[in-house]
């Protein structure tokens, strides 16, 4: 059963349950710091708390993040996730559109062309067909090579091999009588022969355990899957595609333990009939983290290295904390006081032109009564945890003189929280991945960076276009004013009014036309298209277009190979997700569940997450056409015997996933259902061995002496045709 949650979490928090555990030494705090947070005035505060202490703890996470934000900004990723924003929302920047005005003219609307977008947009739905296919987990639980199968699970498959070996060797060794019956077996030699069989089978027997596991397994995949998809994994997972086709990194957060109202339906005597009741319960959920608000701790490379997010919490979030172990009610109540002054936000450059990007105004930043909080993962030293008070009832930190990996959440000037890292192996529920990986980097190269030169170029040589058509439209005019003083537009039939003395100086107007050079700039404009196809690894073709010339792509199978090929950069992005995100947080997701839920059956063993994602890139088509190949060819008495009707149920199921039938009315699931349709009896998945056969061999009626009475073998090649 669910263990009850030991706090009450906000919307936004998302607070993990706090376990002490002992943390591995990091490197020694920097003498300024400490120095400077202990020189900080006392601040006000309730009697009894240790305001100075407090204010020199958050005097330390606030130094922290604004080194991490004076790094984000003086590295230039803000710059490239505001120029990807607008480059996906087809607008120049302020700076570019007021250089084109210059140029050009000031009511000039400059013509933008969806290059990054469009690859954007169609990496995006190549990600999410690969992803989220119909009947396909992208993810899949497994035991490792040799699972731990507890000792009563292999006592059962055991007693299970003995009792089939036991009825066989009755069967093949006790005569019949003449009366009908048959006699008796020694039991001393029953058992000597029940033990010969049984190692002789030892391998068939170790592993019908280890598919035991494998099934034990499959249920509890089954279990995370629900709870992944209660826990919105999926939504978040759907959200952040578009993040990793647009930024230098997508995150996800979760697990995060929260309270969470379920909706159920259940039978009220009195009424007679289903109402709907609701009720709170802690429940783990999983949320995109947008990456305008992380930021890495200083050298950090990887989440697991100290990061901050910047969030936001409403009133009603703030005081919901009061009370919840880990939170400072004083520092709260502080919160709370000065929420209405507005000074509890944390202004940053990049807000206002995200919010011009959003559609929002301005003036929105300053309304509400919303506060931005900082979610600190990183290290801090044990002096400064210990005088905040993590002491105050669980002795957790031993050494004031070592750094802890801790969890805190700072609000203003007010450090709200501080606990240690829930996670003993030091991880924080942060998971990131990127368009091109560099193990070097937390920030990576985002489609938009590699695309910027193509769009930049895209850009100037349409509008070249459009000036050149404009000014080639028409001829150019020159117009001697002292003898033609007409300055009225040209028409058909207009009359100029001239003297011969006049014409002797030169003619009173001169026409100019300019040569439209449209052709040479499409042409190049195609060049630019080609290279932008080659080094996003986003062919047109996957977004409509027409692949390149040349009958490269004139038959069915050269466009296969070619979208085969093509798909090389769109796997190693969908590998990225998969190593980066998918794995990790299936694997957090499925080791919380086995920590806290005690209802569950157990799987055996260690665990080990394998996502699906880059092995779903083979075409949909062509696996179901393989999967039909394979139905045909096995449709025959020998591989019948090997696969048995239950590995054919499976392989139908596998094949009709991608039809929209139900298959639980089609294939049923209960063996005794397949026992009645094909006559072979299973024990514990293994079908009866008869006549020296092992388990998955179909049983044989015997005749008197011993031989097979019928079966396919019977009727086709002996003596009972």
């Amino acid at each position: 059963m669910m263990q009850a949650p030991q706090y009450a979490i906000p919307p936004q928090a998302g607070v993990p349950t706090h376990k002490p555990l002992t943390t591995e030494p990091l490197p020694p705090v920097p003498a300024g710091v400490l120095s400077a947070a202990s020189a900080q005035p006392q601040a006000s505060g309730s009697p009894g708390l240790n305001t100075q202490v407090v204010a020199s703890l958050g005097l330390f996470l606030r130094a922290q993040y604004d080194r991490s934000k004076q790094e984000r900004v003086s590295s230039g990723i803000e710059e490239k996730m505001i120029r990807a924003k607008y480059a996906r929302a087809l607008e120049y920047e302020p700076a570019k559109k007021a250089q084109i005005a210059a140029l050009f003219d000031a009511s000039y609307e400059p013509p933008y062309m969806p290059v990054i977008e469009t690859k954007c947009r169609a990496l995006e739905d190549w990600v999410m067909d690969v992803y989220f296919q119909a009947g396909q987990r992208p993810f899949d639980v497994q035991n490792t090579p040799d699972p731990m199968v507890s000792q009563e699970v292999q006592d059962l498959v055991r007693m299970n091999y003995k009792e089939v070996i036991a009825r066989q060797i009755v069967q093949e060794q006790v005569m019949p009588r003449a009366d009908g019956g048959r006699g008796s077996l020694d039991p001393n030699t029953l058992d000597a022969l029940i033990e010969e069989a049984m190692q002789a089978k030892a391998k068939m027997i170790e592993a019908e355990i280890k598919r035991t596991a494998k099934e034990m397994t499959e249920k509890f995949s089954i279990t995370v899957e629900d709870r992944l998809a209660e826990g919105g994994w999926y939504q978040a997972l759907r959200e952040l595609v578009h993040d990793i086709c647009t930024y230098p990194a997508a995150f996800m957060a979760g697990p995060e333990e929260r309270m969470v109202t379920r909706r159920k339906r259940v039978f009220d005597q009195q009424l007679g009939r289903y109402v709907t009741k609701h009720s709170d319960a802690p429940g783990e959920k999983f949320r995109r983290v947008s990456p305008i608000n992380v930021y890495p701790l200083v050298g950090g490379k990887t989440c697991r290295d100290g990061m901050i997010e910047r969030t936001q919490y409403n009133p009603m979030d703030i005081q919901a904390m009061k009370g919840v172990q880990g939170f400072n009610d004083a520092e709260i109540s502080a919160v709370l006081g000065e929420i209405e002054s507005g000074a509890l936000r944390e202004w940053t450059a990049i807000d206002s032109r995200i919010a011009n990007l959003d559609n929002k105004s301005s003036n929105s930043m300053y309304m509400g009564d919303n506060v931005d909080a900082l979610i600190y993962w990183g290290q801090a030293p044990g002096k400064l945890l210990i005088e905040w008070g993590m002491n105050a009832k669980t002795q957790v930190i031993t050494d004031p003189t070592r750094w802890y990996r801790v969890y805190a959440i700072q609000i203003g000037n007010h450090t709200i929280m501080a606990r240690l890292n829930p996670n003993p192996d030091g991880r924080v529920n942060y998971f990131k991945a990127s368009f091109i990986q560099d193990p070097d980097k937390f920030w990576n190269i985002s489609l938009p960076d590699v695309l910027w030169p193509h769009q930049v170029t895209a850009n100037a040589v349409i509008r070249a276009c459009g000036f050149n058509v404009g000014i080639a439209s028409g001829p150019i005019i020159e117009q001697d004013i002292d003898r033609i003083p007409d300055r009225g537009p040209l028409h058909a039939l207009k009359r100029f009014f001239s003297t011969g003395s006049q014409m002797a100086n030169g003619r009173a107007m001169n026409f100019y036309t300019v040569q439209l050079i449209t052709g040479p700039l499409r042409d190049f404009y195609e060049f630019i298209m080609t290279l932008a196809d080659y080094d996003s690894g986003v062919p047109r073709m996957a977004h409509g277009g027409q692949g390149p010339g040349g009958g490269v792509t004139n038959t069915a199978s050269s466009m296969s190979m070619f979208l085969s090929t093509s798909a090389r950069g769109v796997k190693a992005v969908i590998e990225h997700i998969d190593r980066g995100i998918t794995e990790p947080s299936v694997e957090a997701e499925a080791y919380y569940i086995l920590d806290n839920d005690e209802s569950i059956s157990q799987p055996p063993g260690e665990l080990k997450i394998i996502a699906k994602g880059s092995s779903a890139l083979i075409a949909k088509e062509q696996s179901a056409i393989r999967l039909k190949e394979l139905l045909a060819e096995t449709n025959n008495p020998v591989d019948m015997q090997i696969i048995t009707a239950d590995g054919r149920k499976h392989l139908l199921r596998d094949a009709m996933k991608a039809l929209p039938i139900d298959l639980d009315k089609v294939l049923p699931e209960e063996r005794q259902i397949i026992e009645q349709m094909t006559g072979a009896p299973m024990a514990a998945g293994l079908m009866e061995p008869q006549n020296g056969g092992g388990p998955g061999m179909p049983s044989a009626a015997l005749s008197m002496a011993g031989d097979r009475m019928g079966g396919q073998d019977f009727s086709l090649f002996g003596g009972g045709a």
